[in-house]
């Protein structure tokens, strides 16, 4: 099965950039010393398949999104992004491929949270959608929905719809004020009306689960 087929093009510095400001709650790269720590107190420990460890001065805090869907399984791909796979690909052929990474809550938080914001982001990152047949490739898509609201477990966000060139997609971006994230929906040879009725009945089986504590965060993550 090929995952995850949207050509939003990833930035090779995904894990470098989200080390060096990414998810920290404020302040440069951490440096030793009670200094650093008042500057960065959140450091990004580790992020596997859909979760996120950060150390936060002395307390480890954890996110994990999980989808509950049991026909797919999260899994892992390149430069930090995670996928929500089918174990076997013909129970999902008519469902969309879904996948994302995490991104800088910070950024999310104080931008206009609108079409042209989410753009930015995206392209923040190094991810753009690919044009639909046609269109000049160099000029930045026209959403094909207007942008609406939705919550990812407990995160609110927005989304909003692409015609790109061998299907559609939806784009979502949610976050709070410690995590924040960008999903994305793909599906080949169908439209954006129906792309998007699809991920509106996918959303609500996302969940963000939120363990705090010590040294037991670090097994969980691994």
């Amino acid at each position: 099965m090929r995952l995850f087929p949207l050509r939003l093009l990833l930035a090779m510095g995904f894990v470098s950039a989200l080390c060096s400001g990414a998810v920290a709650q404020g302040g440069a790269v951490a440096q030793e010393g009670a200094v650093a720590q008042q500057a960065r107190p959140c450091q990004v420990v580790s992020v596997k398949e859909a979760g996120l460890l950060l150390g936060c001065a002395d307390q480890l805090k954890g996110f994990l999104l999980t989808f509950e869907d049991v026909r797919r399984q999260v899994g892992s791909e390149a430069q930090g992004r995670f996928v929500f796979a089918c174990v076997l690909a013909p129970m999902c052929d008519d469902e969309p491929n879904v996948g994302g990474f995490f991104i800088d809550p910070v950024r999310w938080r104080e931008s206009a949270k609108d079409e042209p914001a989410m753009l930015d982001m995206l392209q923040g990152y190094g991810l753009v959608p690919a044009a639909s047949r046609g269109a000049d490739p160099n000029v930045r898509p026209p959403p094909a929905c207007a942008v609406f609201d939705v919550v990812i477990g407990d995160l609110p966000g927005r989304a909003v719809c692409f015609d790109v060139a061998d299907g559609s997609a939806v784009v979502v971006i949610a976050g709070d004020d410690q995590v924040a994230l960008v999903l994305s929906f793909f599906q080949r040879k169908r439209t954006p009306g129906a792309i998007r009725d699809k991920a509106a009945d996918m959303i609500p089986l996302f969940r963000m689960q939120r363990p705090t504590g010590d040294i037991t965060l670090l097994r969980w993550i691994r």
